[in-house]
Formats: C-alpha cells, sequence, structure tokens
C-alpha cells in the first residue's frame, strides 16, 4: 500500500472504518510483532500465541466501529492480544519453554562469560515457563517490552496499584523459582 508507511494508526483506523482493507492489513503488519511477542511470552506456545494473535485481530476488526480514535490503537490491541493469550494459557496447563521468545544477544566479551550468560538466561526462561500467565504477562510487559506500569494496568485491565503488586509478587515467585533451581 503506497503512502501509508507515515500514516498515523488514527487514520489507519477511520480509513478501515470507511472500508479501506488494506489501511487494516497496515494496522496488522505494524502490530502483529508486538502483539505476537507479547503472546509468546505469556502461552510459552508459538502455535497458540499466533492463534491468539489472529483472534485478537479479528476481534479488534469487529470492534473497529466501538474503538476511540482519541486513544492510541497500540495498547488497545495489546490489551485484546493479552486477554487472547491469558485465555488460551489457562485452558492449557502443561507449558513449554519459551526458547522461541526473544533472541538473545551474544555481546559477552569472552567464551566463559558468555557461556554463564547463556546458562543464566537458560534458567531464567525455565523458571518463566512455571510462572502462571498472568504473572508472565506483567513480566513481560514491564522488563522486556519496557513499558510502565500505567501501560502495563492499561493492557492487563488493572489499577496501577494492581499492576504494581502484581509485579511485585511475579518477581517474588521468579525469585523463588530461581532460588530452587527453577522448580515450583
Amino acid at each position: 500500500m503506497s503512502g501509508s508507511e507515515g500514516t498515523e494508526p488514527r487514520e489507519l483506523v477511520r480509513r478501515t472504518l470507511a472500508g479501506d482493507a488494506a489501511a487494516f492489513a497496515e494496522l496488522v503488519r505494524r502490530f502483529e510483532g508486538a502483539a505476537l511477542r507479547l503472546a509468546l511470552r505469556i502461552t510459552g506456545d508459538r502455535s497458540e500465541a499466533e492463534d491468539a494473535v489472529q483472534e485478537a485481530f479479528l476481534r479488534a476488526y469487529r470492534s473497529l466501529a466501538r474503538f476511540d480514535p482519541e486513544r492510541p490503537f497500540g495498547p488497545w490491541l495489546l490489551k485484546i492480544a493479552a486477554n487472547r493469550a491469558l485465555t488460551r494459557a489457562s485452558r492449557r496447563r502443561a507449558e513449554r519453554p519459551l526458547e522461541e521468545a526473544a533472541g538473545v544477544p551474544d555481546s559477552a566479551p569472552g567464551p566463559e562469560s558468555a557461556l554463564a550468560a547463556q546458562e543464566d538466561l537458560a534458567r531464567l526462561r525455565a523458571a518463566m515457563t512455571r510462572l502462571q500467565p498472568g504473572e508472565r504477562a506483567v513480566l513481560s510487559l514491564h522488563y522486556e517490552e519496557g513499558l510502565p506500569l500505567t501501560g502495563v494496568a492499561g493492557i492487563l485491565g488493572l489499577t496501577e496499584n494492581a499492576a504494581k503488586v502484581r509485579l511485585f509478587r511475579a518477581r517474588q515467585s521468579l525469585l523463588a523459582l530461581l532460588s530452587a533451581g527453577g522448580t515450583r
């Protein structure tokens, strides 16, 4: 679609509502990566995450007429994706490791420290898979996506204080798992 690269999401929403299917395709292109990363961190399963994101975009499309164009589109869509992923994760208790989530930068100074960092990351990922989906969601949104607590609260449908409490408890759970060797 030519000329839509710099177009604001709210303009793309307006064009979608006017019947421009290419405008919605551009919204999908812009936001599918973030939605997939979030869903993958919550579900721990690529197939489940992809299904959750597909459901999220379908729900977003169907609800677009009720979307407030004065609000940012990205957090609204991520909230839908997080809810779909949480629903799928709660249905499926046997979870796989998050090896598919984010790649690991290889910037360690030496082979020993690189190996130690990889081992630490593997322990962290294994412990993350043992957390409840809601705990993984709050940790991923805050630390991996870099969202402030207000953004985390908005996406997860919590008050800011509830998001703080959930983040604190998730960190405590993660620390307990790491101290116990990654098992709960």
